[in-house]
């Protein structure tokens, strides 16, 4: 095989962006999402899950967010930029372990992306806060 990163000079750091990532544990008390669900079917299932990890990226802008299960065996993420106050969002739980990342639009630009807290969809706390 041709070593592509040393025949293109890739190894250097500028060329590997970094994605911020954050695992949560699953809520046992929600209801499953079975494999096979298409996401709009499935999205009835997501909005009764009551757990919430709310999260804080930085940078902020133009930030795209998704998700990787372990029982979905997909990685996916929302193709549009989120809203966050201050940089903060919340991403709902379900019942299995779940790792968020964050990528910026400009997939060059590196981001992180910190668990402020794992909370309810009531909080008052977060009331103003975005869901996803």
């Amino acid at each position: 095989m041709r070593n592509m990163k040393v025949e293109l000079d890739l190894a250097k750091d500028e060329f590997w962006t970094k994605v911020g990532h954050v695992t949560v544990d699953g809520d046992k008390t929600a209801a499953p999402f079975p494999p096979d669900t298409p996401q709009g079917e499935g999205e009835k299932i997501v909005q009764t899950w009551q757990k919430v990890a709310v999260l804080k990226v930085d940078p902020a802008e133009d930030c795209l967010v998704g998700y990787i299960t372990d029982n979905l065996g997909h990685i996916i993420y929302l193709n549009e930029p989120i809203k966050t106050k201050d940089g903060l969002f919340g991403m709902r739980v379900g019942d299995s372990k779940i790792t968020f990342f964050a990528l910026n639009k400009d997939a060059k630009i590196n981001t992180s992306l910190e668990l402020v807290k794992v909370t309810e969809v009531k909080d008052q706390e977060f009331a103003d806060l975005p869901l996803y």
